[in-house]
């Protein structure tokens, strides 16, 4: 139905209406559309059938009947189009609800206050407004906002600023559950505000997924790839932290702005937490090495059993977490590994030569020094000369323990 189409000359029944509105007007409430075309194609009328449909659907498109199809009594105009003529028995025809123009004008309001004036009917008709604003034939209905907020929900419900979106869609859902067209229009009056407020909100949800998206996902995954190292940051910044963190949970809005300035002042701190630990670990390497040359020279073995420096240096500095940085500055396990290489590697003693008379040749034990981690810490200040020679005391008795052995000993802490 298009504006105009039963206004002025036109609003009056044609003689063929008439007489089909008298005879409905008799029968029961609801009456089989198969015989009301048996009816007009005897005597004294004899109308084709296809006559007889076409006057039934201009009552209907007046909004004097109404079309059943199957029980239903919502029918869709795409369905009396293609299947009128082929399936009769199974459309009836009943007096129609007249909505009135209060409802209808309101309903365009709504709609208006909702989505936009640019996006109102032209028509005033409650059939069409009805059909219009809902299938998705028509780009603005419900049904088509509907498919669109759950499509993009569909790809980041994982973050809880979406959730508006699916408010939204429970909301319009419930419209179209709503099939009398009367509790429809009454039901989007009364939820203007709550749709409109919802509306707005998704609009500004959409914008932010398609211009800051990006960030959000960057900071998100500064946090998570972080998260070892914020206790590391000065305390100053716990609470930047605290604040960052809270990017995870957060609800609509996002500021993302501020989570960004918080990713940045926060990543500087550590940053500098890693430099700083990296130049120790080289530095507590290189005094390693210093250590391990010496053993090699002093054992007669060559350097290039050690493992080569820079390549550990740069496995040992490579990793971003602070506490695996931390737990690289401990070189004792490495400087055992190898000092044992080192002694392994050492020339075995060459056999004692005397005269003919006491030649003889030495057998020597293949014996390995143990390597021996001392216990260092102290649990009382020493200050004076006497707790020096009672600290070196405590660890020569360790010492004596092995070598009272007869074990050699090779200290490595």
């Amino acid at each position: 139905m298009n504006p105009g189409d039963y206004e002025g000359l036109n609003d009056s029944l044609t003689e063929a209406e008439h007489e089909v509105e008298i005879y409905l007007n008799k029968q029961y409430e609801e009456l089989n559309v198969g015989d009301v075309v048996a009816k007009f194609s005897k005597a004294p009328f004899g109308w084709d059938g296809i006559c007889t449909l076409y006057v039934v659907n201009e009552l209907v498109r007046r909004h004097r009947r109404d079309y059943s199809y199957s029980n239903n009594p919502n029918v869709e105009v795409s369905i009396v189009a293609n299947r009128l003529l082929s399936e009769t028995n199974k459309f009836t025809i009943r007096p129609a609800i007249t909505i009135s123009s209060e409802v209808i004008n309101g309903f365009i309001a709504a709609w208006k206050n909702i989505f936009g004036v640019s996006e109102s009917f032209s028509t005033t008709d409650s059939t069409q407004l009805f059909r219009l604003s809902r299938e998705k034939e028509n780009v603005r209905s419900v049904e088509n906002v509907v498919a669109r907020y759950k499509l993009l929900y569909k790809d980041i419900a994982a973050y809880s600023f979406s959730a508006p979106l699916d408010d939204m869609v429970t909301l319009l859902e419930g419209w179209l559950a709503e099939r009398d067209p009367l509790k429809y229009f009454r039901r989007v009056i009364d939820e203007q505000q709550q749709a409109r407020t919802l509306f707005d909100t998704c609009k500004e949800v959409v914008q932010f997924v398609q211009d800051q998206m990006g960030n959000y996902k960057d900071v998100l995954h500064f946090v998570r790839d972080n998260r070892d190292n914020f206790s590391f940051v000065p305390v100053e910044l716990h609470e930047a932290v605290t604040q960052l963190m809270g990017i995870e949970n957060a609800t609509w809005p996002i500021g993302i702005r501020t989570y960004m300035k918080l990713r940045n002042t926060l990543a500087g701190a550590i940053d500098a937490k890693r430099t700083e630990l990296r130049k120790q670990i080289s530095e507590e390497y290189a005094k390693t090495y210093a250590q391990l040359e010496q053993g090699c020279k002093e054992n007669e073995v060559s350097t290039s059993i050690l493992s080569d420096q820079e390549v550990i240096v740069k496995l040992k500095t490579q990793s971003d977490s602070i506490p695996v940085l931390q737990t690289n500055l401990d070189t004792n396990a490495f400087f055992a590994e190898q000092t044992a290489k080192i002694l392994a590697a050492k020339p075995k003693p060459k056999p004692m030569v005397g005269d003919d008379k006491n030649k003889k040749e030495e057998t020597f034990d293949k014996k390995y020094p143990t390597q021996v981690a001392l216990s260092t810490r102290t649990t009382l200040p020493i200050g004076s000369e006497a707790d020096v020679d009672k600290y070196l005391a405590q660890l020569k008795k360790q010492l004596m323990a092995h070598i009272d052995k007869g074990e050699t000993v090779m200290i490595i802490k």
